[in-house]
């Protein structure tokens, strides 16, 4: 057999307080109204109006439990964040079934027009089992607005149809609609009370992206299935940020942020993905290291330039950077006050870049970003950055999600999940234009992996700077792991290829936890 393969990945980025990205950013906070305190709901929205579902009102989990129904939101919430005003409407008189699955936390969700579309997520359920929803609820978001302003309640469950589907159980995913396809990416099926020991829940990730389109016939729905992309790797990730992308001039594909968690080892994903109707394809030679768990975002494309940008508000990370400025990693990846922004130039190359601001405070996590009315969008999450004007623009509102109210950058690292909270503040967020000539290049590293010949199929991973863990997964074209290899700086890493079919591979290596990269490899 013969044996195809990049001999060397070599990786050299930066992050950067400010790059060709000429914005600064401010926050100004201020209480939010009191029924907006929640994390990982979902919302659809009509004008300045938000109609919110679901949701937590406590913090994180613990280690031995939550998601009780207690703690669910169970009601819906009307909420205008330029107004700062809610009002909450009782939704006791909907079918139980429907009610639960409105309930839950981490759904997946999107908005086409004026329906809204929420899939899944997990809580406890009105019979007191802890389950994720094989759902899919369409709210129709006009009628629903309707009869609220005209004191319809009892017909209020015409806004809402429901439909039930073992692949809508999902929780911890993202959907997204794009090029008239639904995109259900990633999460997980939880079911049982969540324990760290694992004994009283089963798990099961759907290492899938499912596309499907839905129809509408005598007033129910179903589902029509176009496409599965199945990559026990890669999409063995969930609580991460989806967007829409301009990868390339004039093409929006779907780019899926890192997430958690690497499979059989808690480290969180660093490639970047970009999902379109065909299947996906990797960012090579890029790594996400400033945000790492869903969080609050949005996008800003230049078509003057072709430059494409993310920004993302605090969260939580596998690095940060203390009051001097220096890059720190922690592998139990803590809350994090970073705003970064990952930007493609018109060259193709990713770049992560760090701005000057900080969140006022550890916020961000499952929180939501609400662009303000009036603010040029170009498609879903992303503002046409060329119609920008004035030196100072109001952009929007960041809201809900979960707020670490200490020093401790990890409390559930430490058991100390009294100290987070939902988050209580209203966050208005404002671009300032600034002189791009302050750019401060920080070169975090620069790393080559080489794979040397051994023996016929077999060679030895070498890394050229120290490392204490090095992980190795191989998997096959379709994304089926055939082997996961583990080894410590005291090991001479080694990777066994001759007993593989011919074929197309994927060999992709994690050092310690703050470093990924993937070698293709072609067995003739």
């Amino acid at each position: 057999m013969k044996f195809l393969f990049y001999l060397f990945s070599l990786v050299s980025y930066s992050i950067n307080v400010f790059g060709q990205f000429d914005f600064a950013v401010r926050f100004d906070t201020s209480r939010i109204d009191p029924l907006m305190k929640l994390h990982s709901f979902s919302y659809g929205r009509i004008q300045d109006n938000l109609f919110v579902f679901g949701g937590r009102r406590d913090g994180v989990h613990s280690k031995t439990g939550g998601f009780d129904i207690i703690g669910s939101n169970r009601n819906l919430i009307l909420y205008n964040p330029e107004k700062n005003i809610g009002q909450e409407f009782r939704l006791a008189q909907l079918d139980t079934n429907l009610l639960d699955a409105l309930s839950a936390s981490n759904t997946c969700f999107t908005q086409v027009e004026n329906m809204l579309y929420i899939i899944g997520g997990y809580s406890e359920n009105s019979f007191k089992n802890f389950i994720t929803y094989p759902s899919l609820i369409q709210v129709n978001l006009e009628l629903l607005e309707e009869k609220i302003n005209n004191n319809d309640s009892q017909n209020i469950s015409k806004a809402f149809k429901q439909i039930k589907h073992e692949r809508f159980a999902v929780a911890g995913g993202q959907l997204k609609y794009l090029d008239h396809h639904f995109f259900l990416v990633g999460g997980h099926k939880f079911t049982g009370i969540y324990n760290q020991m694992e004994l009283a829940f089963q798990q099961d990730y759907t290492e899938s992206t499912f596309v499907f389109e839905i129809t509408q016939q005598n007033d129910s729905l179903s589902p029509v299935w176009k496409n599965q992309f199945r990559d026990e790797l890669n999409f063995h990730r969930r609580d991460f940020n989806l967007s829409p992308f301009y990868t390339s001039k004039d093409r929006i594909e779907l780019m899926a942020f890192s997430g958690v968690f690497l499979v059989n080892i808690n480290s969180p994903y660093l490639n970047l993905a970009s999902i379109h109707s065909e299947g996906f394809t990797d960012i090579q030679n890029f790594n996400q290291v400033l945000a790492n768990y869903q969080c609050s975002r949005i996008g800003f494309y230049s078509k003057k330039l072709d430059r494409m940008n993310t920004l993302f508000f605090g969260g939580m990370a596998v690095n940060y950077f203390d009051q001097q400025d220096n890059l720190i990693n922690d592998p139990y990846v803590p809350f994090v006050n970073t705003v970064s922004r990952i930007e493609r130039d018109q060259n193709g190359q990713y770049s992560e870049n760090k701005l000057m601001a900080r969140m006022p405070g550890f916020l961000g996590s499952n929180s939501e970003f609400i662009t303000k009315s009036g603010t040029p969008i170009l498609y879903d999450e992303i503002i046409d950055q060329d119609e920008l004007s004035g030196d100072s623009m109001l952009i929007g509102y960041i809201i809900g999600g979960i707020y670490n109210n200490s020093e401790i950058r990890n409390p559930w690292q430490d058991s100390l999940v009294n100290l987070i909270t939902t988050n209580p503040y209203l966050i208005r967020t404002t671009l300032i234009r600034s002189n791009p000539s302050t750019n401060i290049n920080k070169t975090i590293r620069k790393e080559i992996i080489q794979l040397i010949p051994l023996q016929s199929g077999q060679y030895r991973i070498k890394v050229n700077q120290p490392y204490k863990k090095l992980n190795l997964w191989l998997t096959d074209v379709g994304g089926k792991i055939i082997s996961h290899l583990q080894f410590q700086a005291s090991d001479e890493p080694t990777l066994t290829l001759k007993n593989l079919i011919p074929g197309i591979y994927r060999c992709v290596v994690l050092v310690d936890n703050n470093y990924q990269t993937q070698l293709p490899i072609t067995i003739r």
